[in-house]
């Protein structure tokens, strides 16, 4: 089993930090893309016509205030995945659990039935 790694976000910095310009945006634009399209947001779309998933509309955190623009879970997660593929990090159940643990502000929630599963993983992932 992959063990829980603290240091990816680390290496995506690295690899961030060593990329030309251009690496940097192509990355950028793809894991856009792979967030876009994985994961299933809070809320709707402001516009039918938009071709991303955010911003938002009647979109909230858990506490009840309301999501706004594009929410910083999204960019921080779109810097490490960009990272991530900068860094050839693979992208295994570790790497999702760091994309998880930033997203899960923003992301609806459709696992609470799995939460036993999850906890067992994460546990052995941090052992």
């Amino acid at each position: 089993m992959t063990a829980w790694d603290d240091g990816l976000p680390d290496k995506a910095k690295a690899a961030m930090s060593r990329a030309t310009d251009k690496e940097k945006e192509s990355a950028l634009k793809d894991a856009t893309s792979f967030i876009d399209t994985e994961f299933k947001f809070r809320g709707e779309k402001q516009s039918n016509f938009q071709a991303l998933s955010w911003p938002r509309k009647n979109a909230f955190f858990d506490d009840g205030s309301p999501i706004h623009g594009v929410p910083d879970p999204i960019k921080e997660a779109t810097n490490l995945l960009a990272g991530f593929m900068l860094g050839n990090v693979p992208m295994d159940i570790a790497a999702m659990a760091h994309l998880f643990a930033i997203l899960s502000p923003v992301i609806v929630d459709e696992t609470k039935h799995l939460e036993p599963f999850w906890i067992e993983i994460t546990h052995n992932l941090r052992d």
